[in-house]
């Protein structure tokens, strides 16, 4: 199944559970199934693919990485919202590499968790303001 279906099927199951948790709960934000639909439709993923495309040649150039011997070793995606660029660059780079997302919604790290749905490894999704992160670490 190509990362897209995943996605699709991914959306597809937070949609329904927002749905049924807003029967009972008035707190439920109906609107963010609109923007999870939103996160995975075509002309999303295709400039999110078209970014990754543009960025891997930079990326994969060991000079750029001198404090690693030229490893690459972590990736910060900042304002990530639900962390599909971290999801397609993992279909181009090294599985340990750690990839962050960083975004200040908290219902974004809730449902990145559900979108990326255990397919892949060394990405995390995260609660906290992107330029204050980076700047901790």
């Amino acid at each position: 199944m190509s990362y897209r279906e995943n996605l699709y099927k991914n959306a597809l199951k937070i949609i329904e559970q927002i749905y049924q948790q807003s029967k009972y709960d008035p707190s439920v934000d109906l609107y963010r199934s609109f923007d999870v639909m939103n996160a995975v439709n075509d002309p999303q993923l295709d400039s999110k693919e078209w970014l990754v495309n543009n960025l891997l040649p930079f990326i994969n150039k060991k000079r750029f990485w001198p404090d690693t011997n030229g490893e690459l070793k972590d990736i910060l995606v900042m304002g990530s919202w639900y962390s599909v660029i971290g999801m397609i660059l993992k279909n181009h780079i090294s599985p340990d590499v750690k990839i962050h997302n960083v975004d200040m919604d908290p219902l974004c790290e809730e449902y990145s968790h559900k979108l990326i749905n255990g397919d892949y490894e060394n990405i995390w999704p995260i609660t906290d303001d992107a330029m204050e992160y980076y700047f901790e670490r």
